[in-house]
């Protein structure tokens, strides 16, 4: 329990100063650069368990974690929920001041925004309904239409599997 606790404080952290990097802190008191600031964040509350909405609220992993970032740095978080495709371009225009939606970390995503660090693992995977004996590797996908969501590190992999397998029938929602 102790080392769960000391990880989400170093998250919460790393977070913090990604989020605010840049700022001075506060003069005397220790207080954090944006205590008492509000910041907007992107999510796309599509993904759960990671943030999604329930009852008419913003819930999830991703959503848990900002706002125990936000109590612990004494900030105020507005989600704004948007098309997993546009939260990078909405913090690159400063429509944003920051996100939090399970973006894989990419060399070309580095490249213009700046990541906390992981707090979560990913990976790819390719799953059918439990009697599909026929599909057990991308491989066994030429020919077939898939649904993948645009924008994501999924995407960009279906995509160069469609290009070596020179099959471009797949369906992108």
């Amino acid at each position: 329990m102790k080392k769960l606790s000391l990880f989400l404080i170093m998250i919460m952290l790393a977070f913090s100063l990604s989020a605010c990097g840049g700022e001075k802190p506060a003069a005397g008191g220790g207080q954090s650069a944006g205590a008492g600031q509000k910041y907007t964040f992107g999510v796309d509350a599509t993904y759960p368990p990671f943030e999604f909405q329930k009852d008419g609220k913003y819930v999830g992993i991703d959503i848990d974690l900002l706002n125990a970032i936000a109590k612990a740095e004494g900030f105020e978080v507005e989600i704004k929920p948007m098309n997993f495709k546009g939260i990078i371009p909405a913090v690159n225009a400063k429509q944003l001041d920051g996100a939090i939606a399970g973006i894989s970390i990419t060399d070309e995503r580095k490249k213009v925004v700046d990541f906390s660090e992981p707090y979560y693992q990913a990976g790819l995977s390719l799953i059918v309904r439990e009697d599909n004996t026929a599909i057990k590797s991308p491989e066994d996908l030429k020919g077939k239409k898939i649904a993948i969501k645009k924008g994501t590190t999924g995407a960009k992999f279906a995509s160069e599997l469609a290009k070596k397998a020179r099959c471009n029938r797949y369906l992108l929602r």
